[in-house]
């Protein structure tokens, strides 16, 4: 009696977090997911919430272990894991997300709070953090649970990185494809399926595997450029309309989905290129305006900072169809390209410290319609293209050499491809994707280190006039495109696994 005696909670869960609050009419109601808070050194039964200002007594029975806070009743229902169907290669991972629903009809990302297990240890491993790898090819039941909540999905390891992704609203061709600061990727004009020229513009939201509207352009745009500039918003400029060469240019913001107009070029141009300098600016250089021939000399630069567009001089030979590459010493590569007959073999050096252009030497083949890839040992990987007027194409591949000034051949492909896709890979390792030629569905992988090309297994679909976007998660979003077969585009998207 009269002794001060220190109580010991035993609480049923050591750990909590601070999921959500709201204010009601008796108070505030306080969500918790017992899992990041430390409270086993809580004493006297009495544990402040300094930040809260609130007062929470009796730490060890203010809870139950299924996620409940029993003084506002407030309880995790269930759980749901994304991706839907997820996969992965031997050796590759993926993210998983569980995302927690409570009883009074909240929602949130409770992938760190639950407890991850894989049915099959000898198929998949997975870490706290919901991260799979890939061990065999085979499936496991991955689980997560937290108390008396659970949830399991099917998980495959298998050899085919391809997946259905959501089809866009309008099948296009001839299209951009941009990836946003926030993870999104903007797809922007192209022809449909009944060749008509388009304006509209749709977003494709990966956390979701949706698209959205992304508004409309003031034009229509056919075989333009996109660019994502340094303060969030997309550059796009020229194309055609029904054939007809435009000078215009447009803005789009992100942060308000919306469209604006920007100053126009000097020149109308389409099949040209647009490439972003590291001073900010947009270097646009060659193209077409008209009829498919006539290509142009003459290059623009585009200052977002004043909205002007300013000379940059002109190249020794008028190009469109060609290829533009900015180089680790800040100049850009123009390469190969065509006007009016085959492809040549000549390419160009950009100096924006002196606003000029000089000769590089010439590829080893003419190309045209062919790819342009910078590797990270600072050399370009040029692939495909076609080389005569009857548009032969080619399966040849060189790369150039900034510090020589010189190209060489490397391995070739198995397939001829132009108007195809080269992506450069988180693992270093560039995809290529189908093309006219007998590309069609094919997929190649090139390894800059053992110059290589190994087969992947094939899209769904051939596609030519296609994109693919590197998406922040390490995936690769291929959308769209024509096929060989008379489709003039399509809406089906594809996702690879993460590389």
């Amino acid at each position: 009696m009269g002794k001060e005696k220190n109580l010991t909670p035993v609480p049923l869960v050591t750990k909590m977090k601070f999921a959500s609050i709201s204010q009601t009419n008796s108070g505030s109601k306080i969500v918790f997911l017992f899992r990041s808070l430390d409270i086993s050194s809580c004493r006297r039964g009495i544990y402040f919430l300094v930040a809260l200002s609130l007062a929470i007594t009796g730490c060890g029975g203010g809870a139950n272990s299924g996620g409940t806070n029993a003084n506002t009743g407030v309880v995790l229902q269930s759980i749901n894991i994304t991706p839907a169907s997820p996969y992965t290669g031997v050796g590759l991972v993926e993210q998983l997300t569980a995302t927690g629903t409570f009883s009074d009809a909240s929602t949130q990302d409770i992938t760190n709070s639950v407890t991850w297990s894989s049915a099959n240890t000898s198929v998949t491993t997975i870490s706290s953090a919901g991260l799979v790898t890939g061990a065999a090819l085979g499936t496991s039941a991955i689980t997560a649970a937290s108390g008396v909540n659970m949830v399991n999905t099917a998980f495959t390891v298998t050899n085919n990185p391809w997946s259905a992704a959501g089809s866009m609203a309008m099948a296009r061709s001839f299209h951009t494809a941009t990836l946003l600061p926030n993870g999104k990727v903007l797809v922007t004009g192209g022809q449909n399926s009944n060749y008509a020229s388009l304006s509209s513009a749709e977003l494709y939201d990966p956390a979701t595997n949706a698209w959205s509207t992304a508004g409309s352009m003031a034009a229509v745009r056919v075989n333009h450029t996109a660019t994502l500039l340094p303060n969030g918003k997309v550059l796009v400029a020229g194309g055609w309309m029904g054939f007809n060469p435009l000078a215009s240019v447009e803005l789009y913001d992100p942060v308000t989905n919306s469209w604006s107009a920007a100053a126009s070029m000097a020149a109308a141009r389409f099949n040209h290129t647009a490439t972003l300098l590291p001073s900010g600016k947009v270097l646009l250089a060659g193209g077409a305006n008209g009829g498919g021939a006539g290509a142009l000399f003459s290059a623009e630069l585009y200052n977002p900072a004043t909205n002007v567009w300013t000379a940059a001089g002109s190249m020794a030979t008028a190009r469109h169809q060609h290829t533009a590459m900015l180089l680790p010493n800040g100049k850009v590569l123009m390469a190969g390209g065509a006007n009016g007959g085959g492809a040549f073999s000549s390419a160009e050096l950009y100096d924006p410290a002196v606003n000029t252009w000089s000769a590089a030497a010439s590829m080893t083949s003419a190309r045209g319609w062919h790819t342009a890839t910078l590797l990270p040992n600072g050399k370009v990987l040029a692939t495909g293209g076609y080389y005569d007027p009857a548009l032969a194409s080619l399966a040849s591949v060189e790369l150039y050499d900034p510090v020589t000034n010189s190209w060489s051949a490397v391995a070739g492909m198995a397939a001829t491809r132009f108007n195809h896709t080269a992506t450069l890979l988180s693992n270093g390792k560039v995809m290529v994707t189908g093309g006219r030629g007998n590309g069609g569905a094919s997929v190649e992988l090139y390894s800059p280190a053992t110059n290589s090309w190994s087969a992947v297994t094939s899209m769904a679909n051939a596609r030519i006039w296609h994109t693919a976007t590197p998406l922040s998660n390490g995936k690769v979003l291929v959308a769209g495109g024509a096929n060989s077969g008379g489709t003039p585009a399509l809406s089906s998207v594809e996702l690879t696994w993460r590389w």
